[in-house]
């Protein structure tokens, strides 16, 4: 029975996410790995010190870095090796959560838990892009941690130093490990029973050095996107939009069923109001910290799973500039507590059941339709055309969408239906600029030459201020067509 538990969660994650092989290098990945030399070279130890720098700002991720190198060196320009190695590590994340809920609960509870997260299709972002494997690499490092720290008895010097290199690895994984000193002290508090600002500060060293070793490398210690959602909005915007976001999130982790590749601003927009949606978010976070106070008595388990997921959610609450208002990577590591919370809570109902049989026989369908569903979502995550085919369909009301299709569609020669969806977009957003200067270029190329200038008239919004905005998005628009030329591409 226990290797069962073990094996089972293993096994359906290893069968959800056998078809990822087949995928390319999609989105982010072009600017992360294949555009990066630091991401193709193997290199010393001074990697601590420099930074990745992208379109969408610099980050400061040394180890995710290091280990694109190791995959070029071991698997050159072929897609197929990366996301392996991607499905592995996924896998690995799913063995610390299934010892972790092991740990806290039953052996049931982890095996519950493990399985939920192994199969979860909100996890396909974080797992099938590449790129985003900051967030698989932070969630192992830092699970790794809980499980350390949740073992009973006293804290010595040893544990105390492995806790300190956990903490360490995952910073340098994703600056969304800093979370970590709060679920140690959740984690003191609500199953150790010892002192939370204890558990806390265990791990301060690890902090102050990697938060010095981040102020050298980016010259600051917060993230600094020039795409900043919430740019010149006021601090009520920014409370009343992020309010919005508890729900929806709520929501991909129950009920998985509408995944999209963009929630930006063009899907996602600024709140000025209470809304019915704003209500829902105040009131779904007051009701889950409610829960967590209620439930550790009773189910200390499952409220510290709850109180795991919000920590987890903090960094993406726009407490400082980030480049996406919500995307369903930013659930990866807040899932683990989700998932404790579903294995501790699930398993401790089934054997109350007459009969426990039915209730696993629901978890197993459950898990089954993710798995299925996490299968289909890694094929829309095969190339740029699939993923954007597939999210114009899902949000059809995303500009950013319906531009990405068109340039996948250009780069397939299939020029009308590019045409068609850059109008989309321009009718989406009429006054941005790199979809129309796109659909211009497109008429220019064709011959269309009059289309080409009353596409260009259409937008034209007086002599003082249309250079303006003109150079700098055909600047920005030349850069993100052509690109540098290497050994990949």
């Amino acid at each position: 029975m226990r290797r069962l538990v073990l094996a089972l969660p293993i096994v359906a994650g290893a069968t959800a996410y056998a078809n990822v092989a087949a995928n390319g290098f999609v989105l982010d990945d072009v600017h992360v790995i294949l555009e990066n030399p630091a991401a193709r070279r193997l290199a010393s130890p001074l990697r601590l010190l420099t930074p990745i720098v992208t379109p969408g700002g610099a980050f400061y991720r040394p180890l995710g870095v290091g280990l694109f190198a190791v995959d070029h060196a071991l698997f050159g320009c072929r897609p197929s090796g990366y996301h392996l190695l991607s499905a592995l590590l996924h896998l690995v994340a799913t063995f610390l959560v299934v010892a972790l809920g092991t740990r806290l609960a039953t052996r049931a509870a982890g095996g519950l838990g493990g399985l939920i997260f192994a199969v979860h299709p909100v996890h396909t972002e974080a797992v099938t892009a590449i790129a985003n494997r900051s967030e698989v690499l932070a969630t192992i490092f830092l699970a790794w941690a809980l499980f350390v720290h949740a073992r009973p008895g006293r804290v010595g010097m040893a544990r105390t130093v492995a806790l300190n290199a956990l903490c360490f690895l995952a910073l340098l994984s994703k600056e969304s490990a800093i979370t970590l000193p709060l679920a140690l002290a959740a984690t003191s508090w609500l199953v150790r029973k010892d002192s939370p600002l204890l558990g806390a500060a265990r791990v301060a060293p690890a902090v102050l050095l990697y938060l010095a070793l981040r102020h050298h490398a980016l010259g600051s210690l917060v993230y600094d996107s020039p795409l900043g959602y919430f740019t010149e909005e006021s601090v009520a915007t920014r409370v009343l939009t992020v309010a919005t976001l508890l729900p929806r999130y709520a929501l991909l982790l129950i009920f998985p069923h509408r995944l999209s590749a963009d929630y930006s601003a063009h899907a996602i927009p600024t709140v000025h109001g209470l809304t019915p949606l704003v209500i829902a978010g105040f009131a779904f976070g007051v009701a889950a910290a409610a829960a967590v106070v209620v439930a550790r008595r009773r189910a200390p388990v499952v409220a510290l799973g709850l109180a795991l997921a919000l920590i987890a959610l903090l960094p993406y609450l726009h407490f400082t500039t980030l480049g996406s208002v919500m995307a369903e990577r930013f659930l990866y590591l807040p899932s683990v507590g989700f998932a404790i919370a579903v294995g501790a809570g699930g398993a401790h109902a089934a054997s109350r059941l007459p009969r426990p049989f039915l209730a696993w026989a629901g978890a197993l369908i459950i898990a089954s339709w993710f798995a299925i569903r996490t299968a289909d979502r890694n094929r829309d995550w095969r190339d740029a055309r699939t993923l954007w085919e597939a999210t114009v369909e899902t949000t059809p009301d995303s500009a950013f969408a319906h531009a990405n299709l068109a340039l996948a569609l250009l780069a397939d020669g299939e020029d009308r239906r590019a045409a068609d969806e850059l109008r989309r977009a321009i009718d989406l957003v009429p006054e941005h600029w790199l979809f129309r200067l796109e659909l211009a270029r497109l008429h220019h190329s064709s011959g269309r030459h009059r289309e080409e200038l009353d596409t260009l008239v259409e937008g034209y919004r007086g002599p003082d201020t249309a250079p303006q905005l003109i150079d700098p998005a055909l600047a920005a628009l030349e850069e993100m067509r052509s690109g540098p030329v290497d050994e990949c591409r």
